[in-house]
């Protein structure tokens, strides 16, 4: 991920400095940002949040005092929001680097995308917004997109036809398109609309969609041929599936298929950061709501990812983003 386009301007090891999380108990010399908070008795998670907070502002203090200004208290609200640290492993270097670039640039814009599951969309909606106006108050011009995919689960699929699902779907859209409207993001909604085979559990369309879903099977029945990761994905997402209740009874077809949901949502991610490289801001970032970490990679986008959690979400709010 380091070295990706969208930081060419300003080498990531040249501006900011540092490189794992540390826990500061075991490294006294750390610098910390007056910003992020103190650790005390919490759990893995919230530590590992902690912890890569803690890095990212002692990375920064080698970078010029306007940036540092700038982006550590963005970097302390940013966090409020995160479910798991960014992604990948060290990401969290390459989206400091961008920023700094960003604040030091000409233009303030930073490119969020999002990937809203249509069951769940309207509670992701709004943490997603929370993120965009996290980015405004800060100073920045968040350009959002947001693809609202059609993400069903086969269980109750064969029990809807194809009518009852497209109005139902055509409804949500409905709703989070004049939710996004309300908060000042006329455009940012992208319906994908897409058709499955109950069955077999194959997508059928669009095309990118269809062509992740042929991958994906054929990664199970000819493992030798397909790309490792994709394979490592497939082994970890099946044995996941197996072992949680709430998705035992979904069976093995459906964390397939949601794989596959996910790799077509990443490509389309990566494929916006190729074609905004040139435009005002340099900085891009995927915005998911996964309960597992490990579910990150199965994206396997060009770009980093911000997992937030949605639970911590109050009442929606009904302030403007842009």
């Amino acid at each position: 991920m380091e070295g990706h386009p969208g930081v060419n301007r300003i080498d990531a090891e040249t501006v900011i400095g540092g490189d794992e999380p540390q826990d500061p108990q075991r490294d006294p010399g750390l610098r910390l940002g007056e910003h992020t908070p103190t650790l005390p008795s919490v759990d893995g998670f919230q530590r590992a949040l902690i912890l890569e907070q803690r890095a990212l502002c002692d990375a920064l203090s080698t970078a010029p005092h306007l940036a540092q200004e700038r982006l550590i208290p963005l970097i302390a609200d940013l966090y409020t929001l995160l479910r798991t640290p960014i992604f990948p492993k060290r990401g969290y270097r390459t989206l400091a680097a961008a920023l700094v670039t960003t604040v030091l640039g000409d233009d303030n814009g930073v490119h969020l995308r999002g990937v809203l599951a249509s069951p769940t969309a309207e509670t992701e909606l709004n943490r997603f917004l929370d993120c965009a106006r996290i980015f405004r108050r800060h100073g920045f011009t968040p350009h959002v997109r947001l693809l609202l995919v059609q993400w069903d689960n086969l269980v109750e699929m064969r029990h809807q036809d194809a009518r009852w699902r497209t109005r139902a779907f055509a409804q949500r859209v409905r709703t989070v398109t004049e939710a996004a409207q309300h908060a000042g993001l006329a455009d940012a909604v992208i319906p994908v609309e897409v058709e499955v085979d109950a069955e077999t559990a194959e997508l059928l369309s669009p095309a990118d969609f269809r062509d992740w879903s042929h991958r994906v099977l054929a990664a199970v029945h000819e493992p030798g041929s397909a790309c490792p990761s994709l394979v490592r994905d497939v082994a970890w997402s099946t044995s996941f599936y197996a072992r949680q209740a709430s998705l035992r009874r979904l069976g093995e077809k459906q964390a397939l298929l949601d794989l596959a949901f996910r790799r077509a949502s990443g490509q389309r991610a990566s494929a916006e950061h190729a074609s905004c490289r040139h435009r005002d801001g340099n900085v891009i970032a995927l915005l998911t709501a996964e309960l597992h970490k490990r579910l990150l990679p199965c994206y396997a986008a060009s770009v980093p990812i911000l997992n937030l959690a949605t639970e911590r979400m109050g009442a929606a709010s009904t302030s403007a983003v842009a």
